[in-house]
């Protein structure tokens, strides 16, 4: 059977931490039944959090806070009106505002955002809850991580002032679509707002968890399915099986929405139809960093070091921002040993640790009551350290300049020695896009003929990992378009194999210049360079244990396959079978790079 998604905790280096409810794994069983394979791991992880949102209540033992509550349509500058609470201290008076705007939230209020008042209206906020436009009671039409947002937040911003309740002071938060949500009201400098807190927030769709280097995940379709039909349970165990069964021999790509989910997903058509156009104006319509430069609110960016996918984009967000020296000042990362959901309190609270929580609420407290704290004096970066047990506070990211390298060699070998080699050295393998990944039936990750292995010798001593990780590939193919995923692994004596970097890392061969260049196709048996970045680690690998590069061309069925013809994404009409050949010399050093500390 294909992998389930299962409620996972990951205690180790969090004692503390109550509830990782939001680090949903998905694990890779066998598919020949009672063998399990490496956990080679891949999480949906915004739709996974969409879903626990919507499957949240408030626990039998809450309850709820004395608040005021209160409803309205806001009208937006064009018109359209969108579902707004307000919830107030039972006190009349004049409070500073929290204002998270979100997709998620279902009428009446879900417990995940009222749980949000219970928490903060008691501390003096008042806080508003809007659904934006095109989600459930809001009017308006739904558009994926839309730049639209920028003015429904600038609108809503300025509205907060005007009300009696209010002090003109505004602070706004959300994680994953609520954290792109939150960034994009700061884009145009409401005087209202003081300080943003985004968790896990993508600021661009074609570099979002769902698109990595030109790759589709297959859990975007189910996520859009999820947003458009507002239907699902709360965690879908059947999505990747059907999608595996009823596709497997479908190479159009467009035609898959109607094939797994049975109904027409617009949204997934126009965005399948894009993938190949990386300069289309449908990509500037979904994306807000390319705005930021004028931005000059104060913002914390929060992400998890343990299955967070769009911890990349919350970092390269507070590289862009921390670029300039006017906005440097103004920004703050923490990176830490949770999930994607577990960057900013929702519900009763308790999926954040306590040492975020200290610190949101320090910054709030600050920026939107005037109250002082000694946390506003750490350095603005901070990233927990699993493989020390602690937290490293730096000035900038990466927190560790320090780097090992480990070079492809020879034999299958991923060793220290750089090569020395000047005639090139290759293995090869193929890649048939109708067959099922070897690697979803192996506990150790073994050569075959659809995938090259190369393994290090046991580590004489125990090395930390804290943050960046890139693979230098050097491969040749004999098609002219073609994926490449780098799965990064341990062994440790004849356990079964685990995975280093939480993510697979993967590229298409045709946009190996950045998801943004023009895509171009390869040259039949031409050696070309691929620098496939891999997710930020953050953990020890002890002394005796075996580093593993395993590289391949196909994730099915949780990655959208490369038909491997050189053709426009989503509209072939067969698939070709591409032979690889991955190299290592003098000439073509592959390479696996980790910063450590």
């Amino acid at each position: 059977m294909l992998p389930h998604y299962h409620g996972k905790i990951n205690h180790e280096d969090i004692k503390s931490q109550s509830l990782l409810c939001l680090g949903i794994f998905v694990v890779f069983l066998s598919l020949v039944p009672s063998v399990q394979a490496i956990d080679i791991v891949h999480r949906s992880t915004e739709l996974d959090f969409a879903r626990w949102v919507k499957s949240q209540q408030r626990p039998s033992s809450s309850h709820a806070v004395n608040t005021v509550h209160q409803t309205t349509m806001l009208a937006m500058s064009d018109g359209v009106q969108l579902y707004t609470s307000i919830y107030l201290p039972s006190e009349n008076g004049q409070y500073p505002t929290i204002l998270v705007r979100t997709p998620y939230n279902p009428t009446p209020d879900s417990y995940t955002y009222t749980g949000i008042a219970d928490y903060y209206c008691p501390k003096g906020y008042a806080v508003v809850i809007q659904t934006i436009r095109g989600k459930l009671n809001s009017e308006g039409t739904y558009s994926l991580l839309s730049s639209g947002e920028i003015d429904d937040g600038f609108d809503t911003i300025n509205w907060i002032p005007t009300q009696t309740w209010s002090n003109g002071i505004v602070g706004i938060m959300g994680v994953s679509h609520d954290g792109f949500d939150a960034l994009a009201a700061g884009v145009r400098n409401p005087a209202a707002l003081k300080i943003i807190i985004a968790g896990g927030a993508p600021a661009d769709l074609r570099t979002d968890a769902f698109l990595v280097q030109g790759t589709v995940d297959t859990g975007l379709l189910d996520y859009i399915d999820f947003m458009t039909t507002e239907t699902g349970q709360p965690y879908d165990t059947a999505f990747y099986q059907n999608y595996l069964n009823l596709v497997r021999t479908e190479p159009r790509v467009t035609m898959h929405d109607n094939i797994v989910e049975g109904v027409q997903l617009p949204i997934w058509d126009e965005l399948v139809q894009q993938v190949s156009e990386p300069n289309s104006s449908y990509w500037t319509l979904h994306r807000i960093r390319d705005r930021f430069s004028g931005m000059q609110t104060p913002v914390v960016h929060i992400a998890g070091l343990s299955g967070d996918g769009d911890m990349p984009d919350t970092i390269q967000n507070y590289l862009t921002l921390a670029s300039n020296p006017a906005t440097k000042k103004l920004q703050r990362l923490i990176l830490g040993p949770w999930a994607h959901g577990g960057s900013v309190p929702l519900g009763d609270t308790k999926n954040v640790l306590p040492y975020l929580l200290e610190r949101i609420d320090a910054y709030l407290d600050y920026y939107l009551q005037n109250k002082s704290s000694p946390l506003l004096q750490e350095k603005p970066v901070q990233f927990y350290s699993k493989g020390e047990a602690k937290w490293i506070y730096s000035n900038d990211y990466p927190v560790s300049t320090q780097t090992e390298t480990f070079f492809l060699s020879s034999g299958g070998k991923l060793s220290k020695d750089s090569p020395t080699n000047s005639n090139p050295s290759s293995e090869s393998y193929s890649s048939n896009p109708t067959k099922v990944p070897s690697i979803l039936n192996m506990q150790q990750v073994r050569p075959s003929s659809d995938q090259v292995v190369y393994l290090s010798d046991p580590l004489p001593k125990a090395i930390k990992l804290t943050g960046e990780a890139t693979f230098r590939l050097f491969a040749s193919s004999d098609v002219t378009d073609t994926d490449f995923y780098i799965s990064f692994f341990q062994r440790k004596g004849g356990a079964e194999d685990e995975l280093v970097a939480t993510f697979v890392g993967r590229i298409d061969a045709r946009f190996r210049k950045g998801s943004y260049s023009a895509p171009s196709l390869l040259q039949k048996g031409k050696v070309y360079e691929f620098d496939v970045r891999l997710y930020p680690i953050s953990r020890s690998v002890q002394k005796g244990t075996r580093l593993g590069i395993a590289v391949l061309s196909n994730l099915d069925p949780y990655v959208v396959r490369n038909a491997n013809t050189g053709n426009k994404f989503g509209f072939d009409t067969e698939f070709k079978t591409a032979h690889q050949r991955v190299y290592h010399s003098v000439q073509y050093p592959s390479a696996l790079t980790l910063t450590v500390h």
